[in-house]
């Protein structure tokens, strides 16, 4: 059984397969195996596993319908064989120690999850790394006031893939099928089938955000998932952690905002009647906005500004760019 198992899912990823995959292979660390979840692809993606699995034979290709992210994983969790587990998306990459700074953090500390700080890589090449105050190697011991530090907070980026979990974790637990936002979806989840977290200040993970990439990019009728997965966030919140309301309510608003900006940026008035629904929830709750203390003040100006007029939003966005 190897010590760890590395799950990459994709979809016409010929692109970028190669690199990501060359990272994970050149890893310092070499007790694992690689699982190449190919969800439905259509482009030459089987010449590239092909290729890799003829000289490496830790890696693993398994073959499936299109049926989006969240299934894939799972597909790879039910194939996993590792004593921990880690994710990383075929349009990324990782430095080459990652996994045995995360595999000996972990046994060091006897975590259930251990993960690093990553870098934000655009497609112009500018990379951006994450500057916490010194470097640091931190144990968490998981609490209420621990998860709720780690939904508001740096230490733990909600994405799935710049950390490993212990096995244990997903015994029980599946990504829902055909979710979008599927990190989101489990922050909670496998937070609480923990008793320790480490977080290492060091940024191992590269995330690339392609043009096309679910949260930047133009608008699809697909992104308003975000809002449906910002409220289950919420319900969480609602029923669990009441100290993070305010924080939960201040990010879907936020999301909410992100819609109407991707609609808006666009000249022509395509789905107009999508960014006035979304107006409209904004004015419903702009008293309790307004007063919403976990609010930057700029991102209550720009809502102000929307639940007066989307014309007049449009305006100040069109400055806001040109300024940039």
């Amino acid at each position: 059984m190897p010590k760890l198992s590395i799950i990459v899912c994709t979809y016409n990823g010929e692109n970028t397969l190669e690199k990501c995959i060359n990272s994970i292979l050149n890893q310092t660390f070499s007790d694992f195996e690689l699982i190449i979840v190919d969800d439905g692809s259509t482009d030459n993606s089987n010449k590239i596993y092909e290729k890799y699995k003829a000289f490496d034979n830790r890696v693993r290709v398994i073959f499936k319908e299109n049926s989006g992210l969240g299934d894939a994983r799972n597909i790879g969790l039910d194939n996993s064989t590792g004593e921990y587990i880690g994710f990383v998306d075929s349009d990324d990459y990782i430095e080459p120690d990652m996994y045995e700074i995360l595999y000996n953090n972990a046994i060091k500390h006897n975590a259930d999850i251990s993960c690093c700080r990553i870098f934000v890589e655009f497609m112009d090449k500018t990379i951006i790394s994450p500057n916490p105050n010194g470097e640091y190697c931190k144990k968490f011991k998981i609490s209420s006031e621990t998860i709720e530090l780690f939904w508001k907070e740096n230490y733990y980026v909600k994405a799935m893939w710049n950390k490993i979990y212990h096995k244990k974790i997903f015994e029980e637990l599946r990504i829902p099928k055909g979710a979008k936002f599927e990190d989101d979806l489990v922050f909670f989840q496998t937070l609480e089938k923990s008793k320790i977290v480490v977080c290492d200040s060091k940024s191992k993970y590269h995330y690339v955000q392609s043009h096309t990439s679910l949260i930047r990019g133009c608008f699809k009728k697909t992104d308003l998932e975000l809002i449906e997965c910002g409220n289950y966030t919420l319900s969480i919140v609602r029923d669990r952690y009441p100290n993070l309301i305010k924080f939960t309510e201040a990010r879907v608003l936020g999301f909410r905002k992100r819609i109407i900006d991707k609609i808006l940026d666009l000249d022509k008035y395509e789905n107009i009647e999508i960014a006035q629904e979304q107006q409209k929830e904004i004015r419903f709750v702009l008293k309790e906005m307004i007063l919403n203390n976990e609010m930057r003040l700029g991102m209550k100006c720009a809502l102000i500004s929307i639940a007066i007029n989307l014309n007049f939003y449009k305006i100040l966005l069109k400055m806001k760019r040109l300024l940039l």
